[in-house]
């Protein structure tokens, strides 16, 4: 009879018993902070923000409702034609009814019923109008912004649709409308958190010492990325502070013919020197606690911003981890035989 084979499973198997009985908790006992389970749920940032914006859902939905037609639609201009070709006009009540498209701004059109028997002339918009401006257009551009494309992007997708699109002087003006409006609501909301802090520690002074979380994100994986950010987040309720764009990209260096990369807009320290330096006054707020890398050489430039040692450092968990996991990794690969059970204690 042959051996069994002397190999281990690269898959591990589940050892624990699947039928145990679930245990029911009384009403008398406590549970933890630490402890999370279906009565007493961990909240998260995400769900914390969107706390007051339930009772703009609701799931009670009536017939009319489910009936009422919203949004915007594409729909082909020879399909349209054929419908008002059908209908009657509503003074000579006869069915000589033309459309015309008076005029086209970007993305919206404005059109024009006139009747061949009599004078009846309707004109109508192809999107609503706010303030006398298309709403479409702004949309468009908020659109396209909002996952990362632009006029090149957009004129790309608009071609294979063949819908038309705005000029490219009119896309720039819509983005700087879009970016002022972005950063108007930004502000705010990074306010009201700030204010939401000092409720939470029920300080009444003019400025509450509190700690954040610092860290900088680039926009793309990799190397590649010409645009990033640095945010300044709160380490109770995981929201954003105080933010400061990091950028790549320097219009005056790439036209100098040996300087093509500028890296005056990208070191993170800087910028989270700028976010430590007027923290007293947009929100009247001490980040006298810093969490962040720990590789990061930014809690050097902001260690003595309020007074000598006035701000501490601690360690972030999950990064000792994460670099503690990929040395193990490393010398995994380098010393075979270490990945078996009790021999990295040798």
């Amino acid at each position: 009879m042959g051996h069994a084979p002397n190999y281990r499973s690269k898959k591990r198997k589940f050892a624990g018993n699947r039928y145990s009985n679930v245990r029911v908790k009384n009403d008398s006992q406590t549970v933890p902070d630490n402890v999370v389970d279906d009565e007493n749920p961990k909240v998260t940032a995400s769900s914390s923000k969107l706390e007051g914006y339930k009772n703009n859902f609701s799931n009670e939905t009536s017939s009319e409702t489910n009936s009422e037609i919203f949004g915007n639609r594409i729909i082909n201009v020879k399909t349209l034609i054929s419908v008002f070709a059908i209908l009657c006009c509503p003074e000579g009540f006869s069915n000589n009814l033309l459309r015309n498209e008076d005029s086209r701004f970007g993305s919206s059109s404005n059109f024009c019923i006139k009747c061949k028997n009599c004078n009846f002339m309707k004109g109508f918009s192809s999107t609503v109008k706010v303030n006398n401006r298309n709403q479409l257009n702004t949309l468009v551009v908020y659109t396209l912004r909002l996952i990362g494309k632009g006029y090149n992007g957009g004129r790309k997708l608009f071609c294979r649709l063949d819908l038309p699109l705005l000029s490219k002087n009119t896309f720039r003006r819509q983005e700087m409308k879009v970016k002022q409006a972005a950063s108007e609501a930004a502000i705010e909301s990074m306010k009201a958190s700030a204010n939401n802090i000092m409720l939470l520690k029920g300080v009444q002074k003019d400025t509450t010492r509190y700690g954040v979380s610092m860290d900088g994100t680039w926009l793309k994986r990799g190397y590649s990325s010409f645009n990033g950010c640095v945010s300044c987040i709160s380490v109770d309720n995981g929201k954003v502070l105080d933010i400061e764009i990091m950028s790549n990209f320097c219009r005056m260096c790439n036209n100098m013919p040996n300087s093509k990369y500028c890296s005056k807009h990208v070191y993170q320290n800087q910028k989270a020197y700028r976010i430590f330096e007027r923290s007293e006054v947009t929100r009247n707020l001490q980040y006298t606690q810093y969490y962040g890398d720990g590789d990061s050489t930014a809690f050097d430039a902001v260690k003595d911003i309020y007074g000598e040692n006035t701000v501490t450092k601690l360690e972030c968990i999950g990064q000792v981890q994460k670099r503690v996991g990929s040395r193990l990794r490393k010398l995994k690969k380098i010393k075979k035989g270490t990945g078996r059970k009790g021999e990295i204690n040798r």
